[in-house]
C-alpha cells in the first residue's frame, strides 16, 4: 500500500469479511475506516504542514492493523496487544469494549511506532504540528461516531442523554490523553534503533495488553457491571449492527 485511498480499500475488505463472519472486530474497522476518510480529506485539502509525509504515517499506521487482522486470522504471530483485542472476538463483550480494544492496541501501540518509523531521529519533533492536527480532525468526528454507536446500543443512547455535554468532553479528553500518551513513545522510539528499539517496543506491547486486560476483564465488580448493562442493551444481531454502523458517505 502506497496510498491512503488504497489503505480504504483494505479496510473495506476487512470490513466485508466481519460481515461475512458476524464478527464484532468490525466494530473497530468501521471506526477506523471512518477516522482514516476523515485524514484523507485532510490531506486533499491540505491542512498539514506536510501533506505527503502525513499520507506516508497514514499508510505506515494502518498497515500495522491490516496486517495484524489477516495474520491473526492466518494463525500467524502478531504482537500481543492485537492478539488480546482480537482473541475477544467471540465474547459477549459490549460495542464499546470492542472499540476500546482496537483502539488500545492501535493508538497505545502502533501509532508511535509508526511516527517513529517515518520520522525517525530528530525529525521527529518536525513531526509534531501534524500528529496534533490529527487530534483536531477526531474531536471533530466525536458527535457522529457517538451517534452511531447510539443507534446500535441504548446503553450509549442512555449515556448520552446523561452526559449532556459532558461525554463528548469526556471522549475528547480520551483521545487527546491516549495520542499524548502515544506521542511520548514515538519520541522514545525515534530515538533508538536496532535492537534497543525492538526491546523498547516489546516492552511497551507488555503495558498495552496489560491495559487490554483491564478493558477486557474489568474489576472492580462495578465496573464489570456497567459493561453488562451496556452489553445487555444492545443490539446482538451483528448482521444488523454492523451494518447501522457502516457509513456508506464515507466511501
Amino acid at each position: 500500500m502506497q496510498t491512503i485511498q488504497e489503505v480504504l480499500q483494505a479496510l473495506d475488505e476487512i470490513i466485508e469479511d466481519c460481515i461475512q463472519r458476524k464478527s464484532p472486530l468490525g466494530i473497530f474497522a468501521f471506526v477506523y475506516r471512518r477516522v482514516t476518510a476523515e485524514v484523507k480529506a485532510g490531506v486533499e485539502k491540505g491542512v498539514f504542514v506536510d501533506n505527503q509525509r502525513m499520507e506516508r504515517l497514514d499508510v505506515v499506521f494502518a498497515k500495522r492493523y491490516i496486517d495484524a487482522y489477516w495474520q491473526y486470522l492466518n494463525g500467524q504471530p502478531v504482537t500481543g496487544s492485537w492478539a488480546a483485542a482480537f482473541r475477544a472476538e467471540p465474547r459477549p463483550l459490549a460495542v464499546l469494549q470492542h472499540l476500546l480494544l482496537g483502539m488500545n492496541a492501535h493508538i497505545h501501540l502502533d501509532l508511535g511506532i509508526a511516527a517513529a518509523q517515518v520520522a525517525p531521529g530528530e525529525g521527529i519533533y518536525a513531526l509534531q504540528s501534524d500528529f496534533e492536527q490529527i487530534n483536531v480532525l477526531l474531536l471533530e468526528l466525536v458527535d457522529e461516531m457517538q451517534s452511531r454507536l447510539a443507534s446500535v446500543s441504548k446503553g450509549i443512547l442512555f449515556l448520552d442523554w446523561m452526559g449532556r455535554n459532558r461525554d463528548e468532553w469526556l471522549a475528547g479528553l480520551g483521545i487527546r490523553v491516549g495520542r499524548n500518551f502515544a506521542w511520548k513513545q514515538a519520541q522514545r522510539l525515534a530515538r533508538v534503533e536496532g535492537n534497543k528499539q525492538e526491546k523498547a517496543i516489546e516492552q511497551l506491547d507488555k503495558h498495552v495488553v496489560h491495559w487490554a486486560n483491564l478493558i477486557a476483564n474489568p474489576t472492580p465488580t462495578w465496573i464489570w457491571f456497567f459493561w453488562r448493562i451496556l452489553y445487555w442493551l444492545e443490539e446482538k444481531d451483528l448482521d444488523e449492527l454492523l451494518a447501522t454502523l457502516r457509513e456508506p458517505d464515507a466511501h
